[in-house]
């Protein structure tokens, strides 16, 4: 008995490593404790008909639950003391990143557009309508800010001028998160790829290709699973970096700009991998 005790002990200790097993030894526990409830104890049928019920549904309910995380947070299921080389964690939790980051962009996007367009009478429930779309307090104040901002130029009712102004302000505001995303997930040789076509114009693919190489000699486990394909499609999916014939690649001004604003927000450039 002493030993079987340990034995699960030493079970539950391996489980409790990381979220995924945490979430095994939970319904082990559950589904074992309302199963030896219910068949080891002395209760009447109608007692004992819920816990049946809960034996019966609750595989489904954790199936179904299970799906749902498997293909919402299946990044997150995961230690890296689980993987043989822990570089391959951080190469698994970048690419979620950047999935999250575009998704959420993609909601937010998507979820204004469904405000139908409308005009005349109609028109003060539909800018209500956005106005309402997930507003908390700080972003109110920051309306509050724009709004004053806008007052003190003077416009006088120029509508024309107050949206341009402001479109000119989004588009710098989206330009920053989107370059703030690509800095989180870039590797430290493909920020010195994009300097080295900023000087020289163009590279051939077997020149960038060093990059690459040099990149893989100091980081063999990552880059074993990483393709050097993979490693450009990055940065062309990003726009950093252009090509027509996969043999010549240029640095894009997305990409120029991209290196200015590291320098400008005096981001460090030595990243690893």
């Amino acid at each position: 008995m002493d030993d079987q005790a340990k034995n699960f002990g030493n079970t539950a200790k391996q489980l409790a490593r990381n979220p995924l097993g945490i979430i095994a030894l939970f319904l082990v526990l559950v589904y074992g404790l309302a199963a030896f409830v219910t068949y080891s104890s002395t209760l009447t049928p109608s007692e004992r008909l819920p816990l049946i019920y809960f034996l019966i549904f609750f595989p489904v309910v954790v199936l179904v639950a299970f799906t749902w995380l498997v293909s919402k947070h299946s990044g997150k299921l995961f230690a890296p003391s689980d993987f043989k080389n822990e570089e391959n964690y951080i190469m698994m939790q970048r690419s979620v990143s950047i999935q999250t980051v575009e998704s959420k962009t993609l909601e937010a996007s998507s979820s204004l557009a469904r405000i139908p367009a409308v005009e005349n009478d109609e028109d003060a429930d539909r800018l209500q309508a956005a106005k309402d779309y997930g507003v908390p307090i700080i972003v109110q104040e920051q309306e509050k800010i724009i709004q004053e901002s806008l007052k003190k130029l003077n416009l006088n009712g120029n509508q024309n001028e107050t949206v341009n102004i402001l479109v000119r302000h989004l588009a710098v505001a989206q330009l920053c998160l989107r370059a703030e995303s690509i800095y989180r997930t870039i590797f430290g040789s493909q920020i010195i790829l994009l300097k080295f076509l900023n000087t020289v114009g163009s590279g051939t693919k077997a020149e960038l290709l060093q990059f690459y190489e040099n990149a893989k000699n100091h980081f063999p486990a990552l880059y074993e699973t990483y393709p050097f394909e993979q490693y450009l499609q990055y940065m062309l999916l990003r726009v950093l970096i252009t090509t027509e014939d996969h043999e010549h690649y240029f640095i894009t001004f997305a990409g120029k700009e991209f290196l200015k604003w590291i320098t400008e927000m005096s981001l460090s450039e030595d990243k690893p991998f």
